[in-house]
């Protein structure tokens, strides 16, 4: 059998992690005969099972990757359009080439892969034609790959289920999902022509369910599946349990009318059982991670709008202090366009004091420093501005990642302060003046005073009387000074 690594590493474009690339291995090592997954454009062959490489003497690393001439005569690309037998040769190893029939089917979901499955009109064991069930599996395990995307995981597991139950020759396949919102299994996806088997599985029977079970008529009926199947006049009953031990999550139930259980309806139970549930814990993986992305995509949207129009301008650097980000306050402040300066080391934009580029040299080492006080940043004209910044690294496991730089124009604010401190001054100052008017008014209200008093004692013709006039004069104009 061909290792799983090989074939994880020629199955492109199956995800790597995904079941689908092992399922195609071990179904194509069940087929009794010759088979191959062929690369058409590129006409080489991807992978070959055991019996393909038995029947024609060749090892693996000699048939992988090489061109499929080199080992069968017969496929051309316009068999890709019907689904008929045709006639071809598989040339062997120190051995005549055997003619052989094939038929082709076509991977839905990547038209570039074609599976050939071989059948041998000679009858000799070597060369055996491949079991019906084996084949009618691989090409259903083919339409569940190639719909699983396109179409949902519940519509490709239906389909699963159809072409199962068709190669198995019974069309009574059910399966059962929990439900996070009760203990009973509910009945997800059937194939049943005329419900037999119920609606809800009971918590009462989980646990004798959680093993794979067979039932046949005379054997005791311990569920309500069971007893769906001897109400039915079944043949039997084979359920397998899907999930992890002790983690149930869903049943799978196929029930036979005409004919007895295959030997092989077992182990066929079981992948299948292995596959839905692979397939379906994928299919959840994949959307939380589709979820997740979505999610982040909207953070990231919020993130944009909110760093586009902030007030502040914002630098947002990579780990090698080079600019990797820049808002439109940024753009304003520095007269830079963003697409101008991203991949700049930041000390050839943001033109600052010499302690500035010290200071962001030292966030390397993971020191954050949020506030270098007021400092003059030089536009692209040669203009400066005052601002305050603030440097906030950002570190991933010890390491710096991304650097934040906050740039705040405080020019405006420079303004209002000078403004501030003038009207401060001026209100001293008047203060001062009032103060010096009030104690300097007084004395020259006495002075004035005394002066109209000595007037009315001389005489009208007395000639003190001009200089006291005078005087009082000289009072009256101090007091509109002040």
């Amino acid at each position: 059998m061909t290792s799983s690594t090989q074939v994880r590493k020629n199955l492109s474009p199956v995800a790597k992690n995904s079941p689908d690339a092992v399922s195609i291995e071990f179904l194509l090592d069940l087929l009794a005969g010759p088979a191959l997954i062929l690369n058409v454009p590129k006409e080489i062959i991807e992978l070959a099972n055991s019996s393909f490489i038995r029947l024609s003497g060749y090892t693996e690393e000699e048939i992988y990757s090489q061109p499929f001439d080199n080992f069968f005569l017969g496929f051309h690309k316009d068999l890709l359009k019907t689904e008929e037998n045709y006639s071809g040769v598989i040339k062997r190893r120190n051995r005549t080439s055997l003619s052989v029939s094939f038929k082709v089917q076509v991977w839905e979901q990547d038209e570039t892969k074609a599976a050939v499955i071989f059948k041998n009109p000679e009858s000799n064991a070597e060369t055996r034609g491949p079991n019906s069930i084996y084949v009618n599996l691989l090409e259903a395990l083919l339409q569940f790959i190639s719909s699983s995307d396109s179409e949902g995981l519940d519509y490709s597991i239906k389909v699963m289920l159809n072409a199962f139950s068709k190669a198995i020759g019974t069309n009574l396949v059910c399966l059962y999902q929990a439900n996070s919102d009760s203990p009973k299994l509910s009945k997800a996806i059937t194939c049943e022509p005329v419900t037999i088997f119920p609606d809800e599985i009971p918590s009462s029977d989980l646990v004798r369910l959680r093993s794979a079970s067979m039932w046949v008529p005379g054997d005791y009926v311990q569920t309500d599946i069971h007893r769906a199947g001897r109400v039915a006049d079944l043949k039997y009953v084979a359920t397998i349990p899907l999930g992890q031990e002790g983690a149930l999550s869903g049943l799978l139930v196929v029930g036979g009318s005409s004919r007895n259980p295959s030997a092989d309806l077992g182990s066929l139970l079981r992948f299948l059982g292995s596959l839905l549930f692979v397939k379906t814990q994928y299919s959840i993986k994949d959307e939380n991670q589709s979820n997740l992305i979505f999610e982040l995509e909207n953070q990231n949207n919020v993130f944009t709008e909110l760093f586009n129009v902030a007030q502040e301008g914002m630098i947002i650097l990579n780990s090698t202090l080079a600019i990797a980000r820049m808002n439109s306050a940024a753009e304003l402040m520095l007269g830079y366009a963003e697409s101008e300066v991203q991949g700049q080391l930041v000390e050839n934009i943001l033109i600052g004091p010499d302690g500035l580029i010290r200071a962001l040299e030292k966030v390397n080492e993971g020191i954050p420093f949020h506030n270098l006080g007021t400092i003059n940043i030089h536009r692209r004209n040669g203009q400066s501005f005052p601002a305050n910044l603030q440097v906030i690294p950002v570190m991933r496991e010890d390491q710096l990642f991304s650097v934040l730089i906050f740039i705040a124009d405080v020019s405006q604010n420079e303004q209002i302060k000078v403004r501030t401190q003038q009207l401060e001054h001026r209100a001293v100052l008047g203060e001062f003046t009032a103060i010096f008017a009030h104690e300097v008014r007084n004395p020259i209200n006495n002075i004035s005073t005394g002066l109209q008093l000595l007037s009315t004692l001389l005489m009208t013709d007395d000639p003190n009387l001009d200089i006291i006039k005078r005087m009082l004069g000289d009072c009256s104009r101090l007091n509109q000074l002040m």
